[in-house]
């Protein structure tokens, strides 16, 4: 333990705990870690050689999937290999009542005393009714049935416990295994619950089968119904519709369509045509000169013809109109010859354009049947497709029903119902032999299953106590408190002073006790360290609470600095005084507050204490006005005054929590040294102390001290140096 500044150890950082700390706190506590773990292994083996030994038998038997007779039932809903049941359904049907209560019934277990019920109820579990004198209830004698149903039920609870179904890893193997207080009884009753499952099995095979052959044969009746049912509405069907071949009569329609689809298009592209000359002819209105230039008109064999004499007979008007005069008979002849060939070429372009209009409308007629015609074949064509479809559909229930039948019949008349045992889906591999010794309790296993577990119990509760622990303990829970503020110094714990002895026990404590002196003297050595700015003239000891050894430690830290120069120790605890106590000093004599009231000189008013080579002002008289004493100016101006008579000035003060007398001292101290006691102050009152303190602008916190540290204790947690080290000074 280190008691120079910053005497507290590092506190731990981070989330990790320091596991060596925690072993310490768990080796400190090892008398109430072994006193728990020994009571729960004296309960453990007293447990243990009370309880009833039992016997374990077990039966292996192995499931076999059943690959005899093809005609398995299920092979009409599965194609796929017959698949043995899970082997939990198995252990499932292995303990269910059903197979239980026929070991039951063939063992006649109800009259063995392992199946019995006790006449009398156990010592924990006494029979209130008949111990309380107010319950005077006519008891009901059972009759004969229903103690028998009674000793059945128990029986078959009592074995559904013993009884353990067991699968063995990666095989197609289940161990039945049987828990009882009798040996012989347990192998027998695991053989006999094997034999009674194997059998189960084949009767409900059997079962099985003969209700399966009785519903297939009620289905293939059934089936045969259903096929001539549709076979007779196929027939008349084809009768009511007179089809006897609608692929042919489709296929003739569908020709038809095409004919007429392939027709109607010529059509229209020819009424398109006549269209545009029937427009040609619609705007010549009979006109010569507009109808010979369509060409459809000209096109005719005989417009041609006419054509060719008109243009003849102009020909040849023009050739004797070059040789004759007008009035010539031959001119004159000529001209009426063309006149007529004119007049026949027009005419017959009329009747051409007549007949062209005659063939658009003719034309446009024909569209108009062929498009029905096309209509009614499509009517046609989709009424034979229902017709199909309706033909298709009751083919296809014939045929449905057709396989169904024949399929059915076929399972009927391949089904064997005695070849369905052949194979048994179970036997029996090991026979249960008769246990020699008994398999619990397990007396071992028990005891150290209650020496770890009280072993874990024990070191938790020690863990949540110290976890739970709200006050400070070592030097490193109160050096992470007030951090960064260093520890000064720890004190061990010291016997307890009689300070009815005044003076005599101050010097005894600081003189005698060497271990005390020596953490004095450390604690002055780390002060007069921490004066590295300026010298902490005026120091004030504080503690956040009462009954932390404040006072103790201003005596012991005035009396250390004593050695080395003039000291005075004054008590500002203007409340509760003691020094006049513990110093022995003279009542009769002045005190501070009789000098800040005016009443007497400073010299009357300091004591010297002679065996401690200190000078003492002590308080007096309780005054009714504590802090308007400290904070008047005639305080202020004491403290001025005694700053160049002393070389060191110990203020002993109120605690910190308790009232505000030392937040009022600060102003006129160079100093603060917080004061805790180990395992007794709380945490969160060193914390608060400490926060107020560094909260005032003219306090300067030097450090702390640790109070009645038990070194016996410290030795436990962190090894026997510290225990020799303070035996040292001893």
């Amino acid at each position: 333990m280190s008691q120079s500044i910053g005497g507290g150890a590092q506190a731990q950082t981070g989330e990790y705990a320091d596991l060596s700390h925690i072993a310490r706190v768990v080796i400190q506590h090892w008398l109430f870690i072994g006193a728990f773990v020994s009571l729960a292994v004296a309960i453990a083996l007293f447990v243990a050689f009370s309880l009833t030994p039992l016997y374990k038998s077990s039966v292996t038997i192995i499931l076999e999937p059943d690959r005899g007779s093809v005609s398995n039932v299920s092979a009409l809903f599965d194609d796929s290999e017959y698949s043995f049941v899970h082997f939990e359904t198995q252990r499932n049907l292995i303990t269910s009542n059903e197979v239980l209560l026929k070991v039951v019934e063939r063992l006649d277990l109800t009259n063995e005393p392992v199946f019995t019920p006790a006449d009398k109820a156990p010592w924990w579990k006494p029979d209130w009714k008949n111990l309380l004198p107010f319950f005077d209830a006519p008891k009901i004698e059972p009759t004969d049935e229903e103690v028998i149903a009674y000793r059945r039920k128990f029986a078959l609870s009592e074995l559904g416990q013993a009884v353990t179904v067991v699968p063995v890893p990666f095989t197609e193997l289940l161990r039945i295994e049987v828990l009882l207080a009798d040996a012989a009884l347990s192998a027998k009753v695991a053989d006999e619950l094997a034999t009674v499952y194997v059998e189960s099995g084949l009767e409900a095979r059997f079962d099985k089968a003969k209700s399966a052959n009785s519903w297939v044969a009620d289905r293939v009746q059934e089936l045969k119904q259903q096929l001539n049912n549709s076979e007779g509405l196929l027939q008349d069907y084809l009768e009511t519709n007179k089809l006897t071949d609608v692929g042919g009569i489709r296929g003739l329609v569908e020709a038809d369509i095409q004919e007429n689809t392939s027709n109607l298009l010529a059509v229209k592209k020819n009424v398109a045509i006549l269209k545009n000359v029937v427009s040609k002819i619609n705007a010549a209105n009979g006109r010569l000169e507009r109808l010979q230039d369509i060409q459809r008109l000209v096109a005719n064999q005989v417009v041609q013809d006419t054509r060719r004499d008109y243009q003849t007979a102009q020909q040849l008007q023009s050739k004797l109109a070059t040789r004759y005069g007008p009035k010539h008979p031959k001119l004159i002849a000529a001209k009426v010859a063309t006149e007529e060939a004119r007049s026949v070429y027009h005419e017959q372009l009329k009747l051409e354009a007549e007949n062209v209009l005659t063939e658009y409308q003719l034309a446009k007629q024909s569209v108009s049947d062929i498009q029905g015609f096309t209509a009614e074949n499509k009517q046609q064509l989709s009424k034979l497709g229902r017709q199909s479809y309706e033909l298709r559909a009751l083919q296809r229930d014939v045929d449905l029903n057709r396989q169904m039948y024949d399929l059915f019949l076929a399972k009927m008349k391949e089904t064997d119902i005695s070849g369905r045992f052949d194979t048994v889906n179970a036997r029996v591999i090991d026979p249960a032999q008769e246990p020699r010794r008994p398999t619990e309790p397990r007396k071992k296993k028990i005891v150290l299953l209650a020496f770890f577990i009280s072993l874990v119990v024990a070191v938790g509760l020690v863990l949540l106590r110290y976890f739970l622990n709200n006050r400070v303990s070592t030097p490193e829970h109160f050096g992470e408190i007030i951090a960064p503020t260093p520890v000064l110094c720890s004190v061990p714990a010291h016997s307890r002073v009689n300070w009815k002895k005044g003076a005599e026990a101050a010097v005894s404590l600081t003189t005698k006790d060497r271990a005390f002196s020596e953490a004095m003297r450390t604690l002055r050595t780390n002060v007069q360290l921490c004066e590295v700015d300026r010298k902490n003239q005026v120091i004030m000891v504080a503690s956040a609470t009462p009954s932390e050894g404040k006072t103790t430690m201003s005596i012991g830290l005035a009396t250390a600095f004593a050695q080395l120069g003039k000291v005075l120790l004054i008590e500002t605890d203007l409340r509760k005084p003691t020094f006049a106590k513990r110093l022995s000093l003279d009542g009769e004599r002045s005190n501070l507050v009789d000098h800040l009231l005016g009443n007497s000189e400073l010299a009357d008013s300091i004591h010297h204490v002679e065996a401690l080579n200190l000078d003492v002002m002590a308080v007096g008289a309780v005054p009714p006005n504590p802090q308007e004493m400290l904070q008047s100016k005639k305080f202020t101006q004491l403290l001025e005054s005694l700053r160049g008579q002393y070389d060191r000035i110990i203020l002993d003060t109120a605690p910190v929590l308790a009232v505000a007398d030392a937040q009022i001292l600060v102003a006129n101290t160079d100093g603060v040294i917080l004061v805790s006691r180990a395992d007794q102050t709380h945490k969160q009152n060193i914390a608060e102390a400490a926060s107020q303190f560094r909260e005032l602008a003219a306090c300067n916190l030097i450090g702390g001290v640790i109070n009645g540290i038990d070194t016996a204790k410290l030795s436990r947690y962190y090894g026997k140096q510290y225990k020799q080290y303070y035996e040292y000074y001893a």
